[in-house]
């Protein structure tokens, strides 16, 4: 089952996992926490991509599935957006990541999610691959995302 967690346990998970992040101020209308380069590399975060002071970077959601704490991760810019799913272990550092989301102004790639019954389906559309559509289909543990083979 998916329970999205409130936004006061997302400040408690930077907090109390010890890692001891700076967060920035968050825009009213979003109830997402901007992350500052202390906040990314305090995070574990370099394992996604290198802190670049050209995007933004929020701490979207946590989700809970069977049991495993799942962190939204986003970089936003003007024309793109892109989202990892995060697993942490116990010491606060990146233990699995997924690329969950990407969309951009020219429309030519994309890669989003949907919930499954104890799964995450990705769902990649290439307009210049063949076939342009694909789905993988990964199992959430305590170790990380696993990929469901056929």
């Amino acid at each position: 089952m998916l329970i999205p967690i409130k936004i006061k346990t997302l400040v408690s998970f930077v907090f109390f996992a010890g890692m001891g992040c700076s967060l920035a101020q968050t825009d009213i209308n979003d109830k997402s926490i901007r992350l500052d380069s202390a906040s990314w590399s305090s995070m574990d975060l370099i394992v996604l991509e290198p802190f670049n002071r050209q995007f933004e970077y929020f701490l979207v959601d946590t989700l809970e599935m069977k049991g495993v704490e799942i962190v939204l991760i986003e970089r936003r810019y003007l024309e793109e957006n892109f989202q990892w799913m995060c697993l942490f272990d116990e010491h606060a550092r990146v233990k699995d990541v997924l690329t969950s989301q990407y969309t951009n102004s020219e429309g030519a790639f994309s890669i989003s999610y949907k919930f499954g019954r104890n799964s995450i389906k990705i769902y990649s559309w290439n307009e210049y691959s063949t076939p342009q559509q694909s789905m993988e289909i990964y199992k959430v543990t305590n170790e990380g995302f696993v990929l469901k083979k056929d």
